[in-house]
């Protein structure tokens, strides 16, 4: 007694033609412009890569069609023609994820030295007032201190030199009265170090030509 084996037939494929995304190519076409961000890139990355995954399955399916049995020959060059169609948006997405990401690393660059760029030229802008203002305030200010601290030195020397009247002690110097001191207190070991403006201000020459320090004078 022979057995009969059921068999299924074979079901004929159908034709479906791999339609490219117009939209997914214009942004890609435009990710190489001028006018585009890192974010704007990274936000496309992503959806190249859900496109690469449909081309990928699109692919695959256009290969089943092309290799069935049941096609005619011109039903099997158009299938080969559209398995090609699919194979090649493949790799173009493949190589457009690749070129993207180079993208992608260029524009963050890009970004980021604009970004020092930005934080260099607000630093120069305040180094360009400084200069500004140190030109304009610190010659005629450390003139008019140096040649006070003269006068200060010269009342000092004539203070040491008086003769003092009966019941009077000698008076302090200016530096002491302006600063409310009854002395000075000296010496690296001294907790409460109170230096004399006169002994340790250093007034440098703004223009080297002037000589080197305004004060102390030599």
């Amino acid at each position: 007694m022979t057995t009969a084996i059921a068999r299924t037939p074979l079901k004929r494929p159908p034709l479906v033609a791999v339609k490219p995304d117009l939209n997914i190519d214009q942004r890609i076409a435009a990710a190489f412009g001028n006018k585009v961000t890192s974010a704007e890139i990274v936000a496309l990355i992503t959806d190249v890569e859900l496109s690469l995954i449909e081309a990928g399955e699109a692919s695959h399916l256009a290969r089943a069609q092309a290799m069935s049995p049941l096609l005619s020959m011109d039903e099997v060059a158009t299938a080969r023609r559209l398995m090609e169609d699919a194979q090649h948006r493949q790799s173009r997405l493949e190589i457009a994820i690749t070129k993207l990401r180079e993208r992608l690393a260029w524009l963050r660059a890009q970004e980021e030295d604009a970004k020092r760029q930005a934080v260099y030229e607000k630093v120069e802008a305040e180094r360009d007032k400084l200069a500004a203002e140190l030109k304009a305030v610190y010659p005629e200010a450390a003139q008019r201190i140096a040649e006070l601290l003269g006068r200060i030195v010269a009342n000092d020397a004539e203070i040491a030199r008086l003769k003092l009247p009966n019941g009077r002690g000698r008076p302090l110097g200016a530096e002491l009265v302006a600063r409310g001191l009854q002395h000075f207190q000296t010496g690296p070991q001294n907790l409460s170090f109170i230096p004399c403006l006169i002994e340790r201000v250093c007034l440098p020459s703004f223009k080297y030509e002037d000589g080197p320090l305004l004060w102390p004078r030599r």
